[in-house]
């Protein structure tokens, strides 16, 4: 009987310990769905912009919604392929998280968004940037 129990137990600390860094905190999911605008920079080229409208609330859904990265090694952050999503509400800002190719971090924990909307943002976010040069420039002559 005794060791029935200590299976059970270990069973249960295993399943509910594990469960809270398969997803997100819940407090951020709650504050990114209120977002209304993200502020998107590219640190490495120096460059930016900004995302308004369904886009954001999209985004904030699969965040919400995206599981701990068990594929691969971890993301190198320290990358020109790296962007940072400030989200805000109004002119409150509410929080930033670190992209890279659907690949996202959040408070040191690296999570993968099953949907793949936020690859897809990530690819458009690539393209806008691959039609500038370092210095600003479109690349693209017309």
């Amino acid at each position: 009987m005794k060791c029935r129990v200590a299976f059970v137990s270990s069973l249960m600390l295993i399943l509910y310990g594990c469960t809270d860094a398969a997803s997100p905190p819940k407090t951020i999911s709650r504050l990114l769905s209120t977002a209304d605008r993200l502020e998107v920079t590219n640190h490495w080229y120096a460059f930016g912009g900004s995302i308004t409208g369904a886009e954001v609330s999209k985004i904030a859904q699969a965040v919400a919604s995206s599981r701990k990265n068990t594929i691969g090694a971890a993301m190198a952050w320290k990358n020109p392929h790296v962007w940072e999503l400030e989200f805000r509400a109004g002119t409150n800002y509410l929080a930033t998280i670190r992209t890279c190719a659907g690949v996202f971090e959040v408070a040191g924990i690296e999570y993968r968004d099953g949907s793949e909307t936020l690859l897809a943002s990530w690819k458009k976010l690539q393209a806008q940037l691959d039609q500038f040069d370092a210095d600003g420039n479109s690349k693209s002559y017309k």
